[in-house]
């Protein structure tokens, strides 16, 4: 440890000999750094809260106040600091308005600056801390609106909640849009690797994601509900496969990867059922 001595700093009086809190903090903060020369690892630990009072700065003044929360914090400060500091009237002979003792203009009005000071102190403290509350507010509102978090798609779990979103919207099927006379909005399409009648579509939440679901039958009068999802699901097959993936009592589900879409095709009946919705394969060259 250093021999040097230590310097006391004097502590800072205001005009009445009240202690002067603004000129102590400072003070105080030269303290803090002188002590680096005495106490190792004091300057480090300054020196991360400095930083990270810095970087708190930066992410508060990044957040857009919310408008007119300012002018309503200031009135609110104003309104509190008139209610604590009320205004005394003081006569020409410089009598207090009560009349119970009489002082000289001049300690009044020096005794009056010094309360004006002192208040227009405090309301600036509070100003700060009211401003810094709010946007601290903002803040957390700002954070704390985000959507909740998605998982990742997996095609197992997609595939079993398409073919109980099927089975659990028979009244739905069939009550869409028609295809033929208007298309859903980019990037949904119909695959070209199925083929059906009467199709129509409609719009539709899977596993919290928007969807659109083509329903359609088969020559043979089977039912089947192609679904399309903007989403990529790593491990499923670039074209629909020749048999379904999945068997439940009722249905039969296959599911495909054609970009930007990903396909679940979910049919009321066997694995000969959902055959019948396959396009034909074209001619290999």
């Amino acid at each position: 440890m250093s021999d040097k001595p230590r310097k006391d700093h004097p502590r800072q009086r205001d005009s009445l000999g009240r202690p002067d809190w603004d000129s102590q903090a400072e003070s105080a903060a030269r303290d803090v750094f002188a002590a680096g020369e005495f106490l190792p690892g004091v300057t480090e630990d300054a020196d991360r809260e400095s930083s990270f009072g810095r970087s708190l700065r930066r992410q508060l003044l990044s957040v857009p106040t919310p408008e007119g929360l300012r002018e309503r914090l200031l009135a609110a400060v104003m309104q509190k600091a008139e209610a604590d500091f009320p205004a005394q009237a003081i006569s020409a002979d410089g009598a207090l308005a009560g009349g119970d003792q009489t002082v000289l203009a001049a300690t009044v009005g020096t005794a009056g600056n010094v309360r004006e000071d002192w208040s227009r102190r405090r309301w600036l403290r509070w100003t700060a801390a009211a401003l810094a509350g709010g946007t601290a507010a903002a803040v957390i509102l700002h954070f704390t609106r985000r959507g909740p978090v998605i998982p990742p798609l997996d095609a197992g779990e997609l595939m079993q909640s398409a073919g109980t979103l099927f089975e659990s919207q028979e009244q739905a099927f069939g009550t869409g849009v028609p295809l033929a006379e208007r298309p859903p909005a980019e990037p949904y399409r119909l695959s070209r690797d199925v083929r059906g009648r009467d199709i129509r579509w409609r719009s539709v939440v899977l596993l919290q994601r928007s969807a659109v679901a083509f329903d359609m039958r088969s020559p043979a009068g089977d039912a089947a509900t192609l679904f399309a999802l903007a989403e990529t699901i790593p491990g499923l097959p670039q074209t629909p496969p020749s048999r379904p993936l999945l068997r439940t009592s009722r249905t039969a589900v296959a599911a495909w990867h054609d970009a930007p879409l990903t396909y679940v095709l979910v049919v009321e009946g066997d694995a000969a059922a959902y055959r019948r919705f396959l396009a034909p394969l074209g001619p290999v060259a």
